[in-house]
């Protein structure tokens, strides 16, 4: 091996090596991302569960129930009912 050689060997590692660098950095940047998506659809979901819970007490509250009734299941196809409704979105 000649000196070219060996330049040639060591320049191919240090671009090997940057690009490597390069590649962790993009995808530690995406993840990151994707991170921050998935935390701001988890806080909207709490939301939407928070808000329901309360529609849920609010009935349990001020309704009135025959004796026998199944409160749990009661409670649970209203909070159900509550879940699927969609949230209107406003656009300007």
């Amino acid at each position: 091996m000649n000196t070219k050689d060996v330049l040639l060997v060591g320049a191919g590692v240090a671009v090997g090596y940057f690009l490597v660098i390069y590649m962790n950095k993009a995808k530690a940047s995406s993840q990151a991302t994707k991170d921050a998506q998935t935390l701001a659809d988890d806080k909207a979901k709490q939301v939407k569960i928070d808000s329901c819970n309360k529609v849920v007490a609010d009935y349990m509250a001020t309704a009135r129930f025959a004796q026998g009734t199944d409160l749990e299941a009661l409670k649970k196809a209203k909070f159900d009912a509550c879940m699927s409704e969609t949230t209107p979105t406003f656009t300007e």
